[in-house]
């Protein structure tokens, strides 16, 4: 496979993503089935049968890709800085990477904003953080996006592959995707765990109950009862007359 191809393969996703950003006004006549199909992927990938119950929407399966690739290609990216010459092949594996976790974004944010019908937002706070969640979802997006583009322009130009400073500096531009993909996860989580968004049951701590009598304590209760009736009825009519006794007073014919 040429560099042409392998360039176009690359590039295509990126522009469609951040075009798609953008309100398809870059590429307009080439993407004007963008949106539907990233619903066909997101449905293709995790079909509505295949979930549980309990989930409302994909969303939340589809938001992780995009957070274990950015992790997956910077690991890459460093290992290729590191080693330099002896991993010839080390800057594209990390710019395919890269060019994954932009174009795995923009399902993911597409999906986001699907998954929105599919919940009740009914309190202020959760509508601030929905709010936010959104703003930083679509920063990283645009952020992966653009920055996996300008990796791939890199490979083109012989200076920026070459030198070793360039890359370095290209590697810190990766790190700073993580800031916008670290607010988006901060605040979905707290959509989730803070506010109670998509939750549809919560923890109910059980109603504590009375302990079962003890039926060793009971027998002994009762027991001990019956014990001192007995004593107190002896005491209140008094020692039984022995046999052939006679009252007092009593005498002889």
């Amino acid at each position: 496979m040429n560099r042409q191809v392998q360039a176009f393969l690359v590039l295509y996703p990126i522009l469609l993503g951040i075009d798609g950003a953008f309100g398809n006004t870059l590429l307009r006549w080439q993407v004007t089935g963008i949106l539907p199909l990233l619903r066909s992927i997101c449905f293709t990938v995790i079909p509505d049968f295949l979930l549980p119950e309990w989930v409302p929407n994909a969303h939340p399966l589809i938001v992780h890709f995009p957070i274990a690739l950015i992790f997956v290609a910077i690991a890459a990216d460093a290992l290729a800085l590191w080693l330099g010459e002896r991993w010839e092949t080390g800057q594209e594996v990390a710019t395919g990477l890269y060019a994954a976790t932009g174009l795995s974004a923009v399902v993911s944010y597409y999906s986001g904003t699907w998954a929105i019908d599919t919940v009740s937002i009914v309190t202020p706070g959760a509508a601030q953080t929905l709010s936010a969640h959104s703003f930083w979802a679509w920063y990283t997006m645009v952020s992966t996006s653009g920055y996996a583009l300008l990796r791939a322009a890199g490979l083109f130009i012989h200076w920026v592959r070459t030198r070793r400073a360039a890359h370095l500096v290209l590697f810190l531009l990766g790190l700073g995707t993580l800031v916008p993909m670290h607010e988006t996860g901060e605040n979905g989580g707290a959509m989730v765990y803070k506010r109670g968004v998509g939750v549809t049951r919560t923890q109910e701590i059980p109603a504590p109950s009375s302990p079962a009598p003890d039926s060793t304590r009971r027998d002994t209760v009762q027991q001990d009862t019956v014990q001192q009736d007995t004593v107190q009825r002896d005491t209140v009519q008094g020692p039984a007359p022995a046999a052939g006794s006679s009252s007092p007073g009593a005498g002889a014919p």
